[in-house]
């Protein structure tokens, strides 16, 4: 029984580590240092005690509990910042179709819109900074508007000026 307990206590504080690391890492790419140092502290206040622990013991139930919590907190970690860090994506919108650009607009994108020459035709670049929670909205509204459309969004660093939709 002591080893179940002992097997559980390293899968939470595996669990906890990841998760630390997951959002540390986002925050570092963020540009955030200092709560990603003190994320860091934290991780490694964890993971110290993760292995004085798992070092006393010689049961593969320890290391299956390790398993368990790391894997765990990797997807967790994961599902945390894509919710809790906010962000800005910014999405550009290769189309032919015309009228892309004021149906977005009516529908309250700000949008900045370039003429680009394709292979066999010329097209649009639209260009759209949106916060990152509202790009299911904006792929799904293109996607029923112009099925063709070619979509990339690349994570926005820092925005200065301009609109963006919320």
């Amino acid at each position: 029984m002591e080893m179940i307990l002992i097997a559980a206590a390293i899968c939470l504080g595996g669990f906890l580590e990841v998760c630390l690391s997951t959002c540390r890492t986002v925050l570092i790419v963020n540009g955030r240092k200092k709560r990603a140092a003190l994320l860091a502290f934290l991780q490694v206040f964890v993971w110290f005690f993760i292995v004085k622990t798992a070092l006393k013991e010689d049961s593969l139930l320890v290391v299956f509990g390790y398993a368990t919590g790391y894997a765990l907190g990797a997807y967790t970690g994961t599902i945390l910042s894509e919710s809790i860090f906010r962000g800005h994506l910014n999405v550009q919108i290769i189309t032919s179709n015309i009228n892309l650009k004021e149906l977005l607009r009516e529908k309250g994108y700000a949008l900045t819109s370039i003429e680009a020459k394709g292979q066999n035709d010329t097209k649009e670049i639209l260009m759209v900074e949106i916060n990152k929670n509202m790009y299911k909205e904006l792929k799904d509204l293109v996607d029923k508007l112009d099925p063709n459309a070619f979509m990339i969004a690349t994570q926005t660093k820092v925005v200065e000026n301009g609109f963006i939709k919320n």
